[in-house]
């Protein structure tokens, strides 16, 4: 099936932060900066918008709920083909993998839900959703450009003298209006059917970030975090 990754561009739409390490011309100064590339721009890496993203879907029970059945669909289509493949192959030991593969499926089937687009555990080759780290888009744009310094209080308890101390610590965030870009890609998907649905939603999904409620990176609950998602291609 031909490679058709779904393009993505995430703008920030408050100051983000994903946790990384001060660099060294920076200890003393800053306590943490989030990730920086090899050019010492932001990026977001694949794992955090991933892990956003399951989150997301992971909380959507209502969708879940009603989309069962088309997941459970994509799977047979999947098993079925792989069974075909064999077939035609005459491959037994890959038989007795794709049996232990089914039997997996089959033991999870009754709870299958919207996490199983990112892959059954334990079966290599299952559909799932790919993700890229996104990069700054605009190349012009010099490192310094993309950063907020911010100072949050972390609040330390002292239970044996009772106390509750605030400490002062700085932060080199990415700055509202930075526009970063990636994609997903689809693996393994058996047909262009299956594909289909799974674009359309994965789509539709990823734009409940622009509500503002679902965020990504650290201190989501002091404002951070908060994303725009457009998609390059319309398809």
């Amino acid at each position: 099936m031909k490679r058709n990754p779904l393009k993505i561009i995430i703008t920030t739409d408050s100051n983000l932060f994903i946790g990384g390490a001060p660099s060294t011309f920076e200890i003393g100064g800053i306590d943490q900066c989030t990730v920086l590339d090899n050019e010492g721009k932001p990026y977001i890496p694949a794992s955090s918008f991933k892990g956003a993203f399951r989150a997301m879907i992971k909380d959507m029970i209502t969708i879940q709920d009603n989309s069962n059945k088309y997941i459970v669909q994509i799977y047979e289509d999947y098993f079925k083909t792989e069974e075909e493949k064999i077939t035609l192959l005459h491959r037994m030991d890959d038989k007795v993998k794709l049996d232990k593969a089914l039997q997996q499926f089959l033991n999870t089937k009754e709870r299958i839900s919207l996490e199983y687009l990112f892959g059954i555990e334990g079966v290599n080759r299952s559909p799932k959703l790919i993700f890229s780290d996104f990069h700054v888009m605009n190349h012009s744009l010099q490192s310094e450009q993309c950063f907020s310094i911010d100072s949050k209080n972390s609040i330390t308890e002292d239970k044996e003298k009772s106390t509750v101390s605030s400490n002062p610590r700085t932060y080199k965030s990415v700055i509202k209006g930075i526009t970063f870009a990636g994609e997903i890609d689809f693996y393994n998907f058996s047909n262009e059917q299956s594909l289909k649905i799974v674009r359309d939603f994965v789509k539709s999904s990823l734009t409940k970030f622009n509500e503002g409620i679902y965020r990504i990176g650290n201190s989501k609950s002091r404002g951070y975090g908060k994303i725009i998602i457009d998609f390059q291609d319309q398809g």
